[in-house]
């Protein structure tokens, strides 16, 4: 009985260590991410995103898709991703670090647990799957090896690095979880709870990125390999279609529920082959180039489509896919785990890397998920093939030489320049060069405005190169930077970014007028974006319109209590049209968040005056002073209220000071 215990004991001690461990080395591989910048739609979804920047109601994100970004033409319903974003940056302001700095965080340690609940998957499933070690290594050591290749792997680093792929950290967490629950009913046997847990997850996978609506296929193929079920046998689908489920009312609410679709923003139009047949040639001369050799990660890379079926990389691809399935078909009952790790490779890149027409042709991040279970069946593999003497010391070369290039990698990620500059040398799309473009324009402006024109001559339509040729151009106070936007606006009208950035552009080359107007026609293309409220609001404000800027204020606090010095415009709104006890009320809100807002105490000192609390806009006038000195008007109104409070000596000697500043 004690032997028994002593083996418990160990055995629990083992799995410790193993957990540490690989907590530990993901820790080290991506430490040096924390202070990497935001790219690409990460300034959309996450910086600029004011939706981020208050917790509650939680629930505002799994009815409206457009709380994902602060640019609506690319908004996707992932209620997870904006939803941990709430949590990140509360947890950064609480404690004083950067939200940059706690982004990295959270995507390091969603990225720990996946490691870790794929190592308890492979523990489950080869305690159940895989016959004794014939070297005596135990089945945790082998999920181990499988879970620290993952763990230390580059591929899995680029959505550590792109902060806004935490929506594919979080799907491939809860999809693992989801499977590691089914595993083990699997082995003690269904139960309610094992099937709650199992199915919340996978809703919970689906809320977070919609490439779980594979789920399905993947139970389907852990019961042909695993469950030892058979394709026609109604056991089998019984156990899919609780999953399928699923899938299906996730479609529908998506669809019909919400009137939104995922799809319509991420399929275009190619000829029939196109798609399928440049997948083919990516899977063998990208993906599976990137699992042995990391070094030409880069986002936006570019591919070229490919149409004939005789292409050589093609024909290789077809090699490659077909020749490793039939292999997982033949390990089905000598290594289901390995088998099963092949099959989920394929099933989950098939969403966006087979048939359907997605708008890029090739994503480093698609093959995170794959890349899981492919570690977990060739670690399956290896332990039958290998002998235990060799397998060592290959896991800890390999694991080293994967967190070498990890960390070597992650430098790539450090700005732009270093990241576009890396994508360019080694062959990017036009928005390789347009972002490079953009890093270069206040460090070399020659340099910029020739990757610019690259993106431009690669995608004559490349709406943001304009843009930002119009800026280039703005800063140098050159007038020929206003057909640049117009361009811009030409090819959009619909965009408020488009009228945002000719607003900009205008107020560069100091033509105030016309960049209000294009202010408003933003805020009215962009009814949810707080900044394009903000800047429209104080540019009516600027103008003389002030009662034109309530309608933008008012949008403005619809979606936050406050941005900027939203609240004081909107004291001064009120004030202008005698709403006096309401504009103190705005002002008020406005100094708890802005304490030393000097126009705001003097505008609330002028309407406490003339609500007839001449005290209290004694108080606030003087605090007004304190802030700025130099304002003559306090010293004038101060006079006005000692008078009418009968303090002659203070009100003659404000008076004094009013014209002696004159």
């Amino acid at each position: 009985m004690s032997g028994a215990k002593d083996t418990g004991a160990a055995d629990r001690g083992v799995r410790a260590w193993h957990l540490a461990l690989l907590v530990l080395v993901p820790v080290l591989v991506f430490s040096n991410t924390l202070e990497n910048g935001y790219h690409l739609d990460d300034a959309y979804r996450i910086k600029t995103n004011t939706e981020l920047d208050r917790v509650a109601p939680i629930w505002r994100h799994f009815l409206d898709p457009y709380t994902s970004t602060s640019h609506p033409p690319i908004a996707q319903y992932r209620p997870f991703l904006p939803l941990s974003y709430t949590l990140t940056h509360a947890l950064a302001d609480a404690t004083g670090v950067s939200r940059l700095a706690m982004s990295h965080v959270g995507n390091i340690a969603v990225h720990i647990g996946c490691v870790l609940l794929l190592y308890l998957l492979g523990c489950e499933l080869l305690r159940r799957h895989a016959p004794p070690d014939p070297g005596g290594v135990d089945r945790g050591t082998t999920a181990l090896a499988g879970a620290l290749v993952f763990a230390a792997h580059p591929v899995a680093g680029v959505p550590v690095n792109y902060l806004c792929a935490r929506d594919l950290l979080l799907m491939q967490l809860f999809l693992l979880g989801s499977l590691l629950a089914y595993g083990r009913m699997r082995r003690v046997g269904d139960s309610p709870l094992g099937w709650t847990v199992a199915l919340l997850l996978m809703a919970c996978s689906l809320l977070s990125k919609t490439n779980a609506l594979v789920a399905p296929v993947l139970v389907l193929a852990f019961e042909l390999v695993l469950g030892g079920g058979r394709f026609l046998a109604w056991d089998t689908w019984r156990r899919v279609l609780p999953f399928a489920g699923l899938s299906v009312g996730f479609v529908a609410w998506t669809r019909w529920g919400l009137d939104f679709s995922d799809a319509g923003q991420l399929l275009i139009d190619r000829s029939p082959l196109e798609y399928p047949l440049t997948q083919l040639d990516v899977h063998l001369t990208h993906y599976a180039r990137n699992l042995f050799w990391p070094f030409r990660l880069r986002p936006e890379p570019h591919v070229d489509a490919v149409t004939s079926v005789m292409d050589p990389a093609v024909l290789g691809g077809a090699v490659l896919v077909v020749g490793s399935l039939l292999l997982a078909g033949r390990w089905r009952d000598r290594l289901p785990v390995a088998s099963f790790g092949i099959l989920g490779y394929w099933i989950l890149f098939a969403l966006t890397s087979s048939v359907l027409p997605m708008r890029r042709l090739a994503t480093d991040y698609r093959q995170v998920p794959s890349l899981a279970l492919l570690c977990l069946g060739l670690a399956a593999l290896l332990a039958r093939r290998l002998p235990a003497p060799t397998r060592r010391p290959l896991l800890v070369v390999l694991v080293l030489y994967l967190a070498a290039s990890g960390w070597w990698m992650n430098r790539v990620w450090v700005d732009g320049e270093t990241l576009w500059g890396h994508t360019v040398a080694h062959g990017g799309r036009p928005n390789a060069h347009l972002n490079y473009g953009r890093s270069l324009m206040r460090k070399d402006p020659e340099l910029a405005e020739f990757h610019l024109h690259e993106a431009l001559r690669l995608a004559p339509n490349q709406i943001f190169a304009m843009v930002n040729l119009g800026v280039l151009h703005g800063r140098q106070g050159d007038p020929e930077a206003v057909e640049w936007v117009d361009r811009a606006v030409a090819a959009r009208p619909d965009w408020g970014l488009t009228h945002k950035w000719r607003a900009e552009v205008l107020g560069m080359l100091g033509r105030h007028e016309e960049a209000n107007a294009s202010w408003r026609q933003a805020a009215e293309l962009a009814p949810r974006d707080v900044e394009y409220q903000y800047r429209a609001a104080l540019a009516a404000q600027t103008s003389g319109d002030v009662a034109g800027s309530r309608a933008y204020l008012d949008r403005l606090h619809a979606v936050v209590d406050a941005h900027r010095d939203s609240r004081f415009l909107e004291g001064f709104a009120l004030q202008s049209a005698g709403e006096t006890a309401a504009a103190l009320a705005a002002y008020d809100r406005h100094l708890a968040g802005a304490p030393e807002h000097a126009k705001s105490w003097f505008n609330r000192g002028l309407a406490l005056r003339d609500l007839g609390r001449h005290e209290e806009a004694v108080e606030s006038l003087l605090r007004s002073l304190e802030l700025d000195p130099d304002n003559r008007s306090a010293h004038y109104h101060l006079s006005t209220c000692y008078q009418a409070l009968g303090r002659q000596e203070d009100a003659l000697r404000e008076r004094a000071l009013y014209d002696a500043g004159g």
